[in-house]
């Protein structure tokens, strides 16, 4: 027998995920349209989503690390290093 109640132990959901997709994207347009009324949503300059794209472009790329992945063709900086033939 086990130590964990199998009823106890079932994942439920809670909050916005127990609603309709639909629903949640109303009262999120609806909290969106509230927060330009009171002048309190931000709105992007030029600038500012210029930069934001550019962090994105230098986010580190998804794959192995040193720790998870194959070390023989990984550099110290953990980028995976091809090698030619001699």
């Amino acid at each position: 027998m086990s130590d964990q109640d199998p009823i106890l132990s079932i994942k439920r959901k809670r909050g916005f995920a127990t609603m309709d997709p639909d629903m949640v994207r109303e009262l999120a347009r609806r909290g969106g349209v509230a927060a330009h009324r009171a002048g309190t949503a931000h709105e992007f300059s030029r600038e500012e989503a210029r930069a934001a794209g550019r962090k994105g472009g230098l986010a580190a790329p998804a794959g192995p690390t040193l720790t998870g992945g194959d070390e023989a063709g990984m550099a110290l900086d953990g980028h995976l290093v091809r090698k030619l033939p001699m």
